[in-house]
């Protein structure tokens, strides 16, 4: 990717307009809403066409609960003991992060 540039910007205690956008040389995807709130976004070409998507609404979190739900209630051990270990992976992933960047917390 010898010409490729990427900018990432955010503040998570700002109250600006939340925007990403994904540029190509063909057009480009917008999304207006935080990323975890993905409910539509739209894909426009160089020539003006363009097309919006829209997803049902719906909570974010819901497949997560019910993916819980369906666990406590079928007694899933062994699902509960490899999300626990993901977990376990992920936080010791995060504390070696930042490690390296000096946040000691």
């Amino acid at each position: 990717y010898g010409n490729f540039k990427a900018i990432c910007i955010g503040a998570k205690d700002c109250q600006a307009p939340t925007i990403s956008t994904i540029q190509g040389d063909s057009g480009n995807i917008v999304l207006d809403t935080p990323a975890n709130r993905f409910t539509n976004y739209k894909i426009s070409d160089n020539k003006g066409n363009e097309e919006l998507k829209i997803f049902t609404a719906q909570h974010r979190m819901i497949p997560e609960f019910e993916n819980f739900v369906k666990i406590i209630d079928n007694h899933d051990i062994k699902l509960r003991d490899k999300m626990l270990e993901v977990s376990e992976i992920v936080v010791k992933i995060l504390q070696q992060a930042r490690m390296q960047v000096g946040l000691n917390f």
